[in-house]
């Protein structure tokens, strides 16, 4: 049911016009289509909805040597990327059903018909312009500076299929009835996007992004080397925000909440930027770096229900942040580097990344207690850790070859679950006490090893071995049998690993080279738990189903009687255990050959 296919295309001319000017146009084009596995749908394969993708990108570049001390690069880039969601093409296709028939089966998740309504058509253009100066100056001095501007247009729409019965005289009628569609012989149901706000999304965004910076090197008795550097990087992101929605939703309660939009600031940021390489003999050299990172939103989070809109008191809407500051973080590193022998290297490692501005979605009660979630910086973040690693270049005519690193790190933050307790209160003027736990992507110990045998232009034969200690979940215990919140993330998914194996024979015929491969991926076929209940910590076994055991056995019970329309009942015995998206892949063997063109 994990199906894809894609057609990939990248090509590249030059042409130098003299000794000193040259020029190249390089094109990248992406076409893929692809459905994702879905458990739900495991018996209704047909009804899941297919993601394509198709994207190009164009850039044209311009190199000139001014000296034998000055040369610039000038790009001009064209892309886009589009991406489009959907069951069938034609939005009113009749084989488009109405929800009552997305129904599941008994207890379980198994959709028994209907199908995926959903449909999404995203594209991005972007257009690009970049510069770039290299000097050397004062012999000890390589001064690098540039600058480049992007144009993005967003174009998103998003919506699931609205269905409702033709009228006498033609017309659409939204009050469809689950009667009409099971006893109406007469009925003629019609499709078409939903008029209601709340039911449809599109935008058109054109933000603006751009960058310049200067850096300066500099060679200090051929030894010392420090690299110094200013970065500064502008955002319009081209929208309206709304910073009285407190205000507004008292004022309207529902509808457009936009009473008080004004036009979103222009992002202005500076990021210095250092480091230090000083070798302390002649095979062992001590480098330092430290450095200011900024990363904006991502634009859809930016843009989410930019038309703010709210269906009715009751619901808790969500709003993007078009204003919403960029997340910044402050990186330091230091490391050792050390030729222990003519082929083996030693790196030793430290790093700390501390994060602020961390982009989040928080709760937001009013001082008349209306709830509504909005995207703002609160949360607070680091990381930190040590990476030894050892390299073992294959030395003149030998055949071996290998490396080994191993990473210890934690990464914490402020607590984001969950989300019911953490909010503002802008009647107390109180914030939800907050503290820091582990990241959903931290991992306390990684192990990466390769093996190479290499006969050069004859054969090569490599291993690829990783393993890891799991990365953090929220245990939650049956409320029946013990009253307990756990703490967020405190418990910790099962240790990972997997080899990787490929061998590769290389031939020559005539002009060409070619290569026959074996390439096996997951050699010794281990089951990794990549999704774990939070009841048990397993990904194919829970607690409710032990306190549960009767849970299925009604439906046990029309399937042995022979009922149909049911799915097999080894499906029920085994249901929480046969989940392959909960693991990884099991072993795939690839066979394949190569072709080279010289």
């Amino acid at each position: 049911m994990n199906t894809s296919q894609a057609f990939n295309f990248q090509g590249n001319l030059s042409y130098k016009f003299s000794p000193l000017f040259k020029m190249k146009y390089e094109a990248v084009y992406d076409n893929a289509e692809s459905q994702a596995f879905s458990n739900s749908f495991k018996y209704n394969p047909d009804g899941r909805g297919t993601s394509y993708s198709e994207g190009l990108i164009q850039s044209l570049d311009l190199t000139h040597t001014v000296d034998d001390n000055i040369f610039y690069t000038l790009q001009f880039s064209y892309g886009y990327n589009e991406n489009q969601y959907y069951l069938y093409e034609d939005m009113n296709d009749p084989r488009y059903l109405p929800s009552l028939y997305l129904r599941a089966l008994g207890n379980t998740f198994y959709y028994t018909g209907g199908t995926d309504n959903y449909r999404s058509f995203r594209k991005t253009t972007t257009l690009g312009v970049k510069g770039d100066v290299v000097a050397q100056l004062f012999r000890i001095h390589e001064v690098k500076a540039g600058f480049e501007v992007r144009k993005h247009k967003l174009n998103f729409e998003g919506y699931s299929v609205e269905f409702g019965k033709q009228n006498p005289d033609g017309s659409f009628n939204a009050n469809l009835l689950n009667n009409d569609l099971l006893y109406d012989t007469t009925l003629v149901l019609l499709r078409r996007k939903p008029i209601d706000q709340s039911l449809y999304t599109i935008y058109e965004k054109e933000p603006l992004q751009a960058a310049a910076y200067i850096q300066d090197k500099i060679e200090l008795a051929s030894t010392f080397i420090v690299n110094a550097g200013l970065r500064y990087e502008l955002f319009d992101p081209a929208s309206k925000y709304n910073p009285e929605i407190s205000k507004n939703l008292i004022d309207s309660l529902s509808g457009n909440i936009t009473a008080y939009n004004i036009d979103s600031k222009i992002k202005h940021t500076l990021s210095p930027r250092l480091s230090i390489s000083y070798p302390i003999t002649d095979q062992g050299i001590i480098r330092f770096s430290y450095g200011h990172f900024y990363q904006i939103g991502s634009l859809s989070s930016l843009y989410t229900n930019s038309n703010y809109y709210v269906t009715n008191v009751g619901e808790t809407p969500v709003f993007g942040n078009a204003n919403v500051e960029p997340q910044k973080s402050v990186q330091y590193e230091i490391g050792l580097q050390q030729q222990l022998s003519e082929d083996l290297k030693l790196d030793v490692t430290g790093f700390y990344k501390d994060v602020s501005n961390l982009i989040y979605t928080q709760y937001i009660f009013t001082e008349t207690g209306r709830a509504y979630q909005m995207l703002t910086n609160l949360a607070y973040s680091n990381a930190r850790g040590v990476t030894i690693s050892l390299f073992k270049r294959r030395s003149p005519g030998g055949l071996f070859q290998a490396s080994i690193d191993y990473t210890f790190s934690i990464a914490e933050g402020n607590r984001t679950e969950p989300a019911s307790e953490l909010f503002f209160s802008e009647q107390s003027g109180k914030q939800t006490e907050t503290f820091l736990v582990p990241l959903d992507f931290d991992r306390l110990h990684v192990l990466n090893a390769t093996l190479a045998l290499t006969e050069p232009n004859d054969w090569t034969a490599g291993f690829v071995f990783n393993m890891q200690t799991g990365t953090p979940y929220t245990p939650s215990l049956p409320s029946n049998l013990v009253s307990i919140n756990y703490i967020q993330n405190s418990g910790n998914q099962p240790l990972q690993w997997n080899v990787n194996f490929k061998l590769e024979k290389y031939f020559d015929l005539g002009p060409l080279k070619t290569s026959v491969f074996l390439q096996v991926e997951n050699l010794f076929d281990t089951e990794n738990e990549l999704f774990v209940y939070a009841s048990s910590g397993r990904a194919l076994s829970n607690v409710e189903q032990v306190q549960n055991s009767l849970e299925f056995q009604n439906l046990k019970t029309r399937i042995n009687r022979g009922d149909s329309g049911l799915v097999p009942l080894s499906q029920i015995e085994n249901y929480y255990s046969q989940r392959p998206d909960r693991v990884n892949r099991p072993r795939e063997v690839r066979l394949g050959f190569s072709l080279l063109f010289n």
